[in-house]
């Protein structure tokens, strides 16, 4: 029956929400202007490392503020990565390999 062929999909789902309740998403932050390179070669790692559960945002401090402003990050002049987890931010990453290797290394075990 389709009740029986749904039912793992349905324990799965059930996990997964209990998982996301109890710990933060991984929070990757690229702050640098939308058309700096360096920053969007950020932001796409930041997209390729994300996985299911992160909230990947993109900051240009010249337009406007973060919508979820949580979070306060310094400015550089040159494009900068973040990774925050739980109450802590990482140092930033200024290229794209390093922001990588942070995010890879911050998360393992997650």
């Amino acid at each position: 029956s389709d009740a029986v062929a749904t039912k793992p999909y349905e324990e799965a789902g059930i996990l997964l929400a209990d998982d996301e309740l109890r710990r933060e998403p991984l929070h990757l932050t690229v702050v640098g202007g939308k058309f700096d390179p360096a920053a969007q070669a950020l932001f796409a790692r930041a997209n390729r490392s994300a996985g299911f559960y992160a909230r990947v945002e993109w900051w240009d401090p010249a337009g406007n503020l973060l919508p979820n402003a949580d979070v306060k990050y310094p400015t550089f002049p040159k494009a900068a990565g973040f990774v925050c987890t739980g109450l802590r931010c990482s140092s930033p990453a200024f290229e794209e390999t390093e922001y990588g290797q942070r995010i890879k290394r911050l998360t393992a075990g997650n």
